[in-house]
């Protein structure tokens, strides 16, 4: 079995302050708000952030685009999610420590 190294401080620094979010050299996919650290959290197994979360919600979206949800987890912090009306899948951080995915699909309507 192969074990994750939870903590990897000193290769992910995830206190770091980006300073200038217009510098390209500090984005692994731009297109995903995704950087450079970010990449260096999923290669050596440390905890996802809500970033590469979002990005996945991003992707997935993208193929599921009749689903509702899958909006940015950092909006939880506020509770500023939109209400949706249509079936929905949304993943959530609990305690900044656990990521929970909810979903209305399958459930009835109600009358």
């Amino acid at each position: 079995m192969m074990s994750l190294n939870v903590y990897y401080i000193d290769i992910v620094d995830l206190t770091e302050v980006v300073a200038d979010t217009d510098d390209p050299d500090i984005y692994w996919m731009k297109d995903l708000m995704l950087y450079k650290e970010d990449k260096k959290v999923l290669l050596h197994g440390c905890w996802l952030t809500d970033s590469i979360i979002t990005a996945g919600q991003i992707l997935l979206r993208k193929e599921n685009q009749n689903i509702g949800g899958l909006q940015a987890t950092i909006l939880s912090e506020n509770f500023q999610f939109s209400v949706q009306k249509e079936e929905f899948v949304q993943i959530l951080n609990v305690n900044n420590s656990h990521w929970l995915t909810i979903s209305s699909i399958g459930c009835p309507k109600e009358p």
